[in-house]
């Protein structure tokens, strides 16, 4: 990096060929690096990489999207020139989008969408329909649209990812795995289920051939695959595998010296698991207590689940105090991590009866969900389920207040709420 590519990036380029945003940061990395000083020349040509991405990216959440993607093609289009540092411009790319430290964890998902379209051209445009860059940016931007719930062009952006890696190296490519977990989410998303089967019975079987019967993410991949069965109204077939699935982490988390993360996997695969029969709270609990002392209480996703084996064995007190624990380990601020265990915190409180609590836990947790992530129908069910039982909670204990109302309006919005309806199972026995 610092011998071959950047006395490229700082002797060959032209800084007045770049937007302003780029121009300066240049020539005062190029000092620096003459200078002798490479870590500051670095760190300035990155300073300044980020407020040309970050102001294209502003560009791009005011809706203005052909003026962001002009930035960022006038940021790169003269390394394009460039014979060999042209080939890395797509990962650089790719690099920025993924690696968003100018926001950290506050950033949007959607202002990586600019970056990986770019990406995507470029890449096609500097070696063609077949690398690894190509099918890197496929893969992530296919990603982010199944975060919107965008699945159609999900899928096609995501099969094309496939082709380019199975023609490469075969299953043994190591996108291959996650491409297919993808693409089964795109097709289950639009009730393909059936075709959602076939990709996730591909990709257990290559991490059972690569893994191993009961590594953890073979483990995943069962519990997915257990749950597109049951989509299908095959639930005997569900059910085994789902039974199958629960022996094997049971046999994990008994062993000497099982892991923090093989107890509480374990535990919330007890709590969570559907057929919801098969679950076994008792049984749960005492994983999950493990999985908390092994980490000293100090890791928000074991004590998540911890609290979750509190409220379903009845002791909603612990349940609220170790809920509450798992959210002070967590920054503030909404995310993917944070948000479903403030949901759940308030169902908590809306056990206890501490309506008003749980009320804005409840209410700015499915709105986040809803509007910032686009969360898939069937998380959303849920969050809204918690909204309705906490208004038909307060309407009992008060009545007359106008809660009646709210649980009516939720449950109204609850139903309208549809998942997925298959396109191609068969009619279930």
């Amino acid at each position: 990096y610092y011998k071959f590519l950047m006395p490229l990036v700082f002797s060959q380029l032209n800084p007045d060929e770049f937007p302003n945003e780029f121009r300066d940061g240049l020539i005062k990395a190029r000092k620096l690096w003459e200078a002798g000083e490479q870590e500051g020349a670095v760190t300035t040509f990155w300073q300044h990489v980020e407020k040309l991405v970050a102001r294209a990216q502003m560009l791009w959440a005011a809706g203005e999207h052909e003026a962001a993607r002009d930035l960022v093609r006038a940021g790169y289009t003269p390394v394009l020139a460039h014979p060999v540092l042209r080939s890395w411009v797509p990962l650089a790319i790719i690099t920025v989008s993924e690696n968003p430290w100018w926001t950290k964890e506050k950033r949007d998902p959607d202002a990586r969408e600019p970056l990986l379209r770019e990406a995507i051209a470029v890449a096609r445009q500097v070696s063609g329909d077949d690398n690894e860059d190509l099918a890197s940016a496929l893969l992530l931007l296919g990603q982010l649209l199944i975060q919107r719930n965008q699945y159609v062009e999900a899928e096609g952006l995501l099969a094309e990812a496939l082709r380019i890696c199975r023609k490469r190296t075969g299953d043994e490519h190591p996108f291959v795995p996650r491409i297919l977990d993808l693409l089964g989410t795109a097709l289950r998303g639009q009730g393909k289920f059936t075709e959602a089967e076939t990709r996730y019975r591909e990709t257990l079987e290559i991490q059972r051939r690569l893994l191993g019967e009961e590594h953890p993410n073979t483990l995943a991949w069962m519990r997915k695959l257990s749950s597109v069965l049951d989509d299908q109204g095959r639930h005997a077939e569900a059910e085994a595998l789902a039974a199958d699935l629960i022996a094997k982490w049971r046999r994990r988390a008994e062993e000497s010296g099982a892991s923090a993360d093989d107890l509480n996997a374990y535990a919330w695969t007890l709590l969570t698991i559907k057929p919801a029969d098969l679950r076994d709270p008792l049984a749960a609990l005492l994983p999950a207590q493990r999985a908390g002392e092994l980490t000293a209480r100090g890791n928000a996703d074991i004590l998540d689940t911890l609290a979750l084996a509190y409220q379903m064995t009845g002791d909603i007190d612990k349940a609220v105090e170790t809920q509450r624990e798992a959210l002070a380990l967590l920054p503030p601020d909404p995310t993917p991590r944070r948000t479903p265990m403030e949901s759940r915190l308030g169902k908590y409180l809306t056990a206890q009866g501490r309506f008003a609590e749980a009320e804005p836990l409840l209410l700015d947790s499915y709105k986040w969900m809803a509007d910032t992530i686009h969360a898939a129908p069937h998380i959303l069910q849920e969050f809204a389920e918690r909204i309705v039982l906490l208004y038909d909670a307060w309407d009992a204990a008060e009545p007359g207040k106008g809660y009646a109302e709210k649980a009516a309006e939720w449950r109204a919005k609850l139903e309208a709420i549809q998942p997925p309806k298959s396109q191609n199972a068969e009619t279930p026995k």
